[in-house]
């Protein structure tokens, strides 16, 4: 069998604003197209999550809808798994982690 995939951009970025090493608080955002649409923040020392926002005022891109990428709870349980490394590995910039991790 044969088939092919196309890998298509969905405009959805994720980013991490705010690291606080010593309060152990983590602030995630998802984007689309440039406007913040989710913003989550996670409490690692008190494993508490606050969000804001949602992925269902994007319900209407069909492509997203149909691979699963409006999934709130996929981008929480990221979000938090990924505030866990920043505060466990003292990474208080993590856009220069990931560009480091990119050169690797």
């Amino acid at each position: 069998m044969r088939g092919y995939t196309e890998f298509r951009p969905t405009g959805i970025k994720t980013d991490y604003p705010h690291v606080d090493l010593v309060q152990k608080l983590v602030t995630a955002r998802v984007l689309y197209e440039e406007r913040v649409v989710m913003t989550v923040r996670i409490d690692v020392g008190k494993n508490t999550v606050q969000k804001e926002g949602s992925l269902a005022e994007l319900s209407h891109i069909a492509s997203l809808k149909e691979n699963g990428l409006l999934d709130d709870d996929m981008y929480v349980s990221m979000f938090r798994d990924w505030a866990s490394v920043f505060i466990e590995n003292d990474i208080n910039d993590p856009a220069v982690y990931f560009e480091k991790q990119a050169e690797s």
